[in-house]
């Protein structure tokens, strides 16, 4: 026996000692389920790839509230979104923590899905926060299986696919209901305010023009592409697609990336600072196209339907992760190398292929 293993024999029996086992067999009715919670409480495009999740439920347990255990990063994607009844914010501090399991267990929830996969800490915080009564549905994990009885009532067998695609399948098979993975419904609810900002700076900004949207923020530095590459990219399809109008996003903190961008390449329109993803995702609605890092935006772009050229490192690509449509072209860095290593004559070659094989070519001329 392995360190590994006995860690894992010795955890299995702590927490067996503490909360016994809990197994339950699926599919579980839920004719009578009044309260549902999900636990999504890490970044903005896990998300993003959990909307199918919501329209899952909504559609097989209309009688059933659902409520969201979300982070204070992407808390935001779902603030409009009619399908989520109540949002709570997880953050890690004692007292907040003792708050919200107050809170929590006031709601009495029937089903807690425990969505943030392979977290021993995930069943752990959902006997903490919510007590034994509620059923624990989570993704089976080969190595802790044993380990994980003690936490969750149901362990669905992992199947291959996005995030997307894996968390509908986990609630699907809890419950036994029939579900196309193939075919899921992403929806991003926007709120009208957002809307009604980023009308008006395209009806101003852009006009009638193309607008293709090229990200420069990407949350770290090993998955951003630098200023100079984007600016190499921008200048070909300027020339190119001279009526075609670019425009360059980041995060407000990341500035001096779009001024830098500009210098190299004056044509180039500069996107509203917003720190608000409401905005970003009303931006990208009204774009043709996308050229992106791995990020949000990357997911956005993908559940609104637009063609998008996604940069990855070589260590960031996951089928998990994919896009979750077919219109795009993905670049990969080598081994372990950051996106910035990625040639931007190869960049310019997706675009070429993703606009021919798109039909965007026309229009963008």
């Amino acid at each position: 026996m392995n360190s590994e293993e006995r860690y894992r024999s010795v955890a299995y029996r702590i927490l067996r000692f503490f909360f016994g086992v809990r197994t339950k067999q699926t599919p579980i009715n839920m004719a009578q389920y009044k309260k549902i919670l999900i636990f999504r409480y890490d970044r903005i495009g896990d998300m993003l790839l959990t909307t199918p999740v919501f329209d899952i439920l909504h559609r097989n347990a209309p009688q059933a509230e659902i409520h969201v255990l979300a982070s204070e990063s992407n808390d935001c994607v779902i603030r409009c979104d009619k399908r989520v009844a109540k949002v709570f914010l997880f953050k890690k501090n004692v007292v907040r923590l003792l708050q919200l399991r107050r809170q929590i267990r006031q709601e009495n929830y029937n089903c807690v899905l425990c969505l943030v996969f392979d977290k021993t800490k995930d069943g752990l915080l959902a006997q903490f926060l919510c007590g034994t009564r509620a059923v624990r549905v989570t993704v089976a994990h080969e190595r802790r299986f044993e380990v994980y009885t003690p936490l969750y009532d149901v362990q669905v067998p992992r199947v291959r696919g996005t995030i997307g695609q894996l968390q509908a399948h986990v609630v699907c098979h809890a419950f036994g209901w029939q579900c196309d993975l193939d075919n899921l419904k992403y929806e991003l609810a926007i709120c009208n305010d957002s809307e009604q900002r980023m009308e008006t700076w395209f009806r101003e900004t852009v006009g009638e023009y193309a607008a293709l949207l090229l990200n420069l923020s990407a949350g770290d530095e090993h998955r951003s592409w630098t200023p100079q590459s984007a600016a190499e990219v921008a200048k070909f399809i300027t020339v190119r697609y001279p009526q075609t109008r670019i425009i360059a996003l980041a995060m407000p903190a990341e500035a001096a990336k779009i001024q830098a961008l500009r210098s190299a390449c004056p044509e180039i329109l500069a996107a509203p600072p917003t720190p608000d993803i409401m905005d970003v995702i009303s931006l990208v609605r009204r774009a043709v196209a996308v050229i992106t890092p791995d990020t949000s935006v990357l997911h956005i772009a993908a559940i609104e339907g637009k063609p998008l050229v996604g940069l990855y490192s070589g260590i960031s690509f996951e089928e998990l992760f994919a896009p979750v449509h077919n219109l795009h072209e993905i670049l990969r860095s080598e081994a372990d190398s950051p996106v910035s290593a990625i040639k931007s004559k190869s960049i310019i070659e997706a675009c070429e292929r993703l606009f021919v094989r798109t039909s965007l070519e026309k229009r963008l001329c």
